[in-house]
């Protein structure tokens, strides 16, 4: 059985941060050479199955929450006393940008597509 704190395959402890590998996964910067290499922080739930873990993930990124261990990489916490390391910015996968609208102002159409003025 897996329980909290329990060191599993590759290192990898139940409900502790990793780090996940964005080869595999499509992100909007033109080149992969300006993409991240790793997402963020997430938590890892329990083994779901042999070599795979399921992760909390943020509603903005709409990838399957359960990762092969391969593409899973636990986070260092600081690497120096006193060190804070600030967040990643936000990531779009799968080329979707969302945001938050108040109202709209106006619509007009453009080279039949269909723009929108929103607040």
């Amino acid at each position: 059985m897996y329980g909290p704190g329990t060191v599993t395959i590759q290192g990898i402890i139940v409900e502790s941060q990793v780090s996940l590998d964005c080869r595999y996964i499509q992100t909007t910067p033109p080149t992969l050479k300006l993409d991240w290499n790793r997402l963020g922080r997430f938590a890892v739930l329990p083994m779901v199955s042999q070599g795979s873990y399921e992760l909390v993930l943020p509603a903005a990124i709409q990838i399957h929450g359960v990762q092969p261990v391969s593409q899973l990489e636990p986070v260092v916490a600081h690497f120096l006393e006193g060190q804070a390391v600030p967040p990643q910015p936000p990531v779009d996968v799968d080329c979707k940008e969302e945001y938050q609208v108040c109202s709209f102002v106006d619509s007009r159409m453009y080279k039949s597509l269909t723009q929108y003025h929103v607040r």
